[in-house]
């Protein structure tokens, strides 16, 4: 039988999830950078169908389908059910949305999807409490035992670790984020535009690679591939608990080192006072 030693199939893909830990039951959140991975948009499909496979029908897959649809926000409408992904988290989230039975949380600023079992539960509510904080989906996540997936990106793409930030309680985290108010907007059935306050929404993560090093020492990273990428995979819990003790221990160490203007403002704002 002829093969194309080039096509990403379902169980190509499966035996990729299954040989770096992903089992059957998990609850799986995943972030994905698609273009190193080398599978196409046509491919997107095989993919999902390998994670419903490998997950088999008592697992969850997750993933951000985040608009950060704020009030002031260039170039971000107000949120509403089938509104497009930010294009800052890849395309992988607005194709995987798209498939059947996903199903999409409701915060203004940072949703997430889901299929699978007691997905309906982890996403219910999410427009009533913080986009990343206690009882938002990633939160009920790290406490039912759910693994995190890095696919062809690093730490700087894993909003588990805006958790560990709100759970460290850091100085920063009331702070505003450079180009945005602290208010989500959401478009109602009659056209309107209802405003939600935010409290906390998450800033930048191109410092949160600075963490890799101390999960590596602890144990808590498990390397493999998928598709033609590096992948990573995480216990939530266990790297939630070693982020929140690192962020306590140096709150500030893990902004980003650029002139990125949310950091220099939480810099800033989070000095002590002179004298």
């Amino acid at each position: 039988m002829w093969f194309n030693a080039n096509r990403w199939t379902p169980d190509r893909l499966a035996e990729q999830l299954r040989d770096m830990g992903v089992d059957a039951g998990d609850r799986l959140f995943v972030h994905t950078g698609l273009r190193k991975t080398r599978i196409t948009r046509d491919e997107v499909p095989n993919l999902f169908a390998a994670y419903r496979e490998v997950l088999g029908p008592g697992g969850a897959l997750f993933f951000p389908t985040h608009t950060y649809s704020c009030r002031g926000a260039v170039g971000c409408p107000p949120f509403h059910p089938d509104l497009r992904c930010d294009a800052s988290i890849g395309i992988w989230p607005e194709l995987a949305r798209k498939q059947p039975g996903v199903i999409r949380s409701a915060s203004p600023t940072h949703s997430d999807a889901g299929i699978g079992h007691g997905a309906a539960e982890i996403l219910a509510g999410h427009d009533r409490v913080q986009p990343v904080g206690k009882d938002s989906p990633l939160d009920r996540l790290q406490k039912a035992g759910a693994k995190v997936l890095l696919i062809g990106c690093g730490f700087e793409s894993c909003t588990l670790l805006h958790l560990a930030e709100y759970y460290a309680n850091v100085p920063y985290l009331y702070l505003p984020c450079a180009g945005f108010d602290s208010v989500g907007i959401v478009a109602l059935p009659n056209g309107d535009v209802e405003e939600r306050p935010v409290k906390i929404i998450p800033g930048c993560s191109r410092g949160f690679p600075k963490l890799e090093r101390s999960f590596r020492k602890a144990g808590l990273i498990r390397d493999g591939q998928v598709g033609k990428a590096r992948a990573m995979l995480c216990e939530m819990r266990p790297l939630l608990d070693a982020a929140v003790e690192l962020l306590r221990a140096r709150p500030m160490g893990y902004l980003c080192d650029t002139s990125c203007a949310t950091c220099l403002l939480r810099r800033e704002r989070s000095r002590p006072p002179a004298g």
